[in-house]
């Protein structure tokens, strides 16, 4: 099984999780939008192998930045518990995005189909972390980790 049918097997196993079909479009990408506003794009890389997993977390006004950059650097400590996900900045349009890489070669269908529904997991409750932070003063918001998680913690099994 080549990489691109690797992943389109787990995306099948995802959607069928979320309640969506999913499949790579021919230039090798997929987009996934939630409720909360949370979109999330998955791409492969040919070249490289590997699917990226990008995730738009909070956009960030100018008088918020420190407070936001501090919790989101707090929060990439606990990177592992985040399913691998780490939090980087977009400089150009100042906002957080939830980054994770995965190796398809290396994995059957079902494991990756795991790995990719623990990043969404993890994107999602970085999404609601962060803008409940953005949304309270900045001396709140230290507050809320144990929130954050309830979200992240245990895998997801297909």
């Amino acid at each position: 099984m080549d990489e691109r049918a690797i992943i389109n097997a787990s995306l099948v196993l995802v959607g069928q999780v979320w309640g969506a079909e999913l499949e790579l479009s021919p230039d090798g990408a997929c987009t996934l939008s939630f409720e909360e506003g949370l979109e999330v794009a998955l791409w492969h890389d040919a070249e490289t192998g590997r699917l990226h997993i990008d995730a738009d977390l909070v956009d960030i006004h100018a008088e918020h930045r420190p407070g936001i950059y501090k919790r989101a650097l707090a929060l990439n400590y606990s990177a592992f518990e985040n399913a691998g996900v780490v939090i980087v900045l977009d400089r150009e349009n100042h906002e957080l995005m939830a980054r994770s890489i995965l190796l398809p070669t290396v994995l059957e269908p079902k494991i990756l189909a795991e790995q990719i529904a623990d990043v969404l997991l993890a994107a999602k409750a970085l999404h609601e972390q962060l803008h409940l932070d953005h949304s309270h003063e900045s001396d709140q918001q230290h507050e809320g980790s144990e929130h954050l998680a309830h979200h992240s913690a245990g895998f997801i099994k297909i």
